[in-house]
């Protein structure tokens, strides 16, 4: 299995999320399907007016094991750095940064 990604959408105003019941169904399936998660490249990242929240007014995703899934504040997704700010700048930075090292090469 390769990278999976969850996403959801929360209503105006609300904090209430589903994703630790995504991740514990994804924990159900993977199991009989003899599919390891590596909990350790596991991550979240919330965007919008949400993301200015400080962590502990949202809840942590937990695991079976022993793994509080990290909050990041932007991460690569098919190619493409996303931030929590939905801005372009860590992106460009990132691709700027591969440029000139290809360039030295």
């Amino acid at each position: 299995m390769d990278d999976t990604t969850f996403t959801e959408l929360l209503p105006r105003g609300s904090q209430q999320t589903h994703m630790q019941t995504f991740l514990q169904q994804l924990q159900t399936w993977a199991t009989p399907n003899k599919m390891k998660i590596n909990f350790m490249k596991t991550k979240k990242m919330i965007l919008g007016p949400l993301a200015k929240c400080p962590p502990q007014h949202l809840s942590d995703c937990s695991t079976n094991n022993p793994v509080i899934v990290e909050r990041v504040q932007h991460f690569k997704l098919l190619g493409i750095t996303i931030s929590h700010d939905m801005n372009w700048q860590t992106h460009i930075d990132a691709i700027i940064t591969k440029g000139f090292i290809s360039s030295k090469s």
